[in-house]
């Protein structure tokens, strides 16, 4: 469900919604959510972790597809 949610996320940001408020309180409660309530903590660990690498992955691509 987070990679899910995170994935909407970088979707709307591409997009352009304006709406950031809700999908960052939805992506943090999903993040939150897989730490807080998995049973494979190592697992949620590498999930949590990925999903950040991604949306710091997303925000270069983004600042180096805007300076340009």
């Amino acid at each position: 469900m987070a990679l899910l949610l995170s994935l909407v996320f970088g979707v709307f940001g591409a997009l352009g919604v304006s709406d950031a408020l809700f999908s960052s309180i939805c992506l943090y409660v999903a993040i939150y959510s897989v730490g807080a309530w998995s049973q494979h903590r190592m697992l949620a660990r590498w999930t949590r972790l990925g999903i950040i690498a991604g949306m710091f992955i997303w925000l270069f691509w983004t600042l180096l597809e805007h300076a340009n």
